[in-house]
């Protein structure tokens, strides 16, 4: 933080240094005056011809031509037709023999039967 305070300080001051040596103090009239063209001013185009025009571009000589489809890369040899294939085994067999012998639980017990209960006393509203 205090590096960048010190950069943003040493930037000003040496933009004010740079300013006061383009233009000193006390010289306002440097500072203020206009520069109004005069008809006085030489041409332009005395110091600076106008530009000589390109030369033509050689002439070009012609593209090869084009190479007719499958000269560099023949097309590939067509696939073999496919083997037979023998076919499928069924995917279960008609009965699966169960893996354990079924277990029979016993019956559970009933449940006792719920003891009466009293009525609910009359609502009022």
């Amino acid at each position: 933080m205090r590096l960048i305070v010190l950069l943003s300080f040493l930037l000003a001051f040496f933009g004010l240094v740079q300013q006061a040596i383009a233009a000193p103090a006390g010289d306002e009239k440097a500072q203020t005056q206009d520069v109004k063209p005069s008809d006085d001013n030489a041409n332009s185009a005395q110091f600076f011809p106008p530009p000589a025009p390109f030369p033509p571009f050689p002439p070009q000589p012609p593209f090869p031509p084009t190479l007719p489809p499958g000269t560099l890369f023949p097309p590939p040899a067509p696939f073999p037709p496919f083997p037979p294939q023998p076919p499928f085994p069924p995917t279960f067999p008609p009965t699966i023999p169960p893996i354990f012998p079924p277990v029979v639980a016993p019956p559970p017990p009933p449940f006792p039967p719920f003891p009466p209960q009293p009525p609910f006393p009359p609502r009022i509203f």
